[in-house]
């Protein structure tokens, strides 16, 4: 009885012995599995880093070629029809300018003297109007009096004659050097005073505009002159776009070796952990 148990005890404590070791082997190869892994996973950083190099020098010369968004010459050929277009359409908006109220505003003292002229005119016209239809009614006033009153008539039509001379000396007089209407006066101070004003601000937002254009005619020439052809410009973003799809590639592999020596790493810890408690 006693041999059979020493016998069971002793074949006991080899199966356990046999269990460690199958766990050891099984933790170093995991041991090695997880390097072989961390390995791959460097050298796919590394593909990375040399993949990213490379972009960044293809996009450097992207770049020199085209500017920052790399317009090409047709781009760059339609910017300046549509630029023309908006040129000419502002160039004949500054004519029309030109040719309505603008000239008013070119020279506002000389113009403030032309309104003031015409003011002093209309209030001579009408002090002479005034003047003629007061003498029509004097006439016919004087005939009355006279039909009237023989003796006092001549002292009475004398006294209306000197106090209308009287008046009259009050009202401004002279010379009419335009004799324009009332209405004709009042259009020419509307464009004067209201009309230039607008137009000139109208003409220096054109003018503004125009220059802006013709800066941006200048910088077009320019780009012109130094952009590259579609096919150049074809063949790098093909480059491009093949270089980061082999980075987009070499990202996933890394993230995925990872993941895996990361489970290796784990799977090897359960074997130490086992193997703890076995022996």
């Amino acid at each position: 009885m006693i041999f059979v148990k020493r016998q069971q005890s002793s074949q006991l404590a080899s199966s356990q012995q046999q269990q460690i070791a199958e766990l050891e082997k099984q933790s170093k190869e995991l041991a090695c599995q997880t390097e072989a892994l961390l390995e791959s996973a460097d050298f796919a950083k590394s593909r990375i880093e040399f993949l990213s190099k490379d972009i960044t020098h293809y996009e450097g010369l992207l770049n020199a070629q085209g500017g920052a968004f790399a317009q090409t010459k047709a781009q760059e050929k339609q910017k300046v029809e549509t630029l023309l277009k908006d040129k000419e359409h502002l160039e004949k908006a500054l004519r029309q300018e030109c040719d309505g109220s603008l000239p008013y505003a070119l020279a506002p003292t000389i113009l403030s003297h032309l309104l003031q002229q015409i003011a002093d005119e209309t209030q001579i016209k009408q002090a002479k109007s005034f003047e003629k239809e007061l003498s029509q009614f004097l006439t016919q006033l004087r005939n009355d009096i006279a039909f009237r009153s023989a003796g006092t008539g001549k002292i009475a039509a004398e006294a209306i004659t000197d106090n209308l001379k009287d008046y009259m000396a009050t009202k401004p007089k002279g010379d009419l050097l335009f004799d324009i209407s009332e209405r004709e006066a009042g259009m020419l101070q509307q464009s004067i005073e209201i009309d230039s004003k607008r137009a000139w601000q109208r003409f220096e937002l054109y003018r503004t505009q125009l220059s802006e254009i013709e800066q941006q005619l200048e910088q077009a020439a320019a780009n012109i002159a130094r952009a590259p052809e579609d096919e150049q410009l074809m063949d790098l973003f093909e480059k491009l776009r093949d270089l980061d799809r082999q980075r987009e590639a070499q990202l996933q592999k890394y993230r995925s070796l990872l993941e895996d020596a990361k489970r290796k790493k784990q799977q090897q810890l359960d074997c130490v952990s086992s193997d703890s408690k076995s022996a």
